[in-house]
C-alpha cells in the first residue's frame, strides 16, 4: 500500500465555542486507489512528527486483527450467557488463553532460518547467490 499524507493544525471548540490546543487532522489517500480517503485526528503535541502520528493511525489494522483472532480462536465470539459474572469468567478464560497461546508462540517461535540449500534458477549458483550480492 502506497499513502499520500498531509497533516494540518487545527482548532476545535470547547463547550463555550471557544477553540481548544492545537489538534492534528490527518487526510491521507491511497495512491493506487484515490477514492480511498482516510482521517485521523490526534490531540499529540504539536512538535509529533507525522511519521509518529501515521504510525499509530494506521496501527488499528493489527489491534483490529488482534480482536477478530481472538474471537474466532479463543472463543471471545461466544458470550450467551445471562449473568454479569458468568460473562466475567468466560472474559478471564479466553484472556488467559490468548496469553498462553502468545508466549508459546513467542518461545516456539525459533530464529528465522538463513538460505535454503536449493541452488539458483539456472541451476548452476550457490544457495543464496542473488540475496548476498545485495
Amino acid at each position: 500500500m502506497v499513502w499520500k499524507a498531509k497533516r494540518l493544525l487545527v482548532w476545535l471548540r470547547d463547550e463555550n465555542g471557544l477553540p481548544t490546543c492545537p489538534h492534528h487532522l490527518i487526510v491521507t489517500y491511497n495512491v493506487l486507489e484515490p477514492q480511498t480517503l482516510k482521517y485521523f485526528l490526534s490531540n499529540a503535541p504539536e512538535d509529533t512528527p507525522v511519521q509518529t502520528l501515521l504510525l499509530v493511525a494506521f496501527s488499528r489494522w493489527k489491534i483490529e486483527r488482534m480482536f477478530e483472532d481472538g474471537k474466532g480462536e479463543l472463543g471471545l465470539d461466544h458470550f450467551e450467557v445471562r449473568k454479569f459474572c458468568s460473562i466475567q469468567r468466560h472474559l478471564i478464560l479466553s484472556c488467559v488463553s490468548y496469553l498462553f497461546l502468545a508466549e508459546f508462540h513467542h518461545m516456539h517461535r525459533g530464529e528465522k532460518c538463513g538460505f535454503d540449500d536449493l541452488p539458483g534458477s539456472n541451476g548452476s549458483e550457490l544457495p543464496g547467490a542473488l540475496v548476498d550480492t545485495w
